[in-house]
């Protein structure tokens, strides 16, 4: 049974929208789906991805990409 990854993407500031809307889209491809988006302090997405998927982005892409980690509950101590 394979399951959903929930991740984090965050973009260098002054990153094109039409880098993060071709991003977007290769996650989709990919079964994926965006489940919400800012652009306040920092551009960044949040979405998921069926388990196991492998999802390679372009190198003009992986310039603009700071981060792209798995989502998950923060605590402090």
């Amino acid at each position: 049974m394979t399951g959903e990854l929930n991740k984090i993407m965050t973009f260098k500031k002054g990153t094109p929208e039409d880098v993060i809307a071709k991003v977007k889209k290769q996650i989709e491809e990919s079964g994926g789906k965006i489940t919400s988006e800012t652009k306040f302090a920092a551009k960044i997405i949040m979405y998921t991805i069926p388990e196991g998927t492998i999802t390679v982005f372009s190198e003009d892409d992986n310039q603009h990409i700071v981060s792209n980690e798995n989502d998950g509950v923060v605590t402090t101590q």
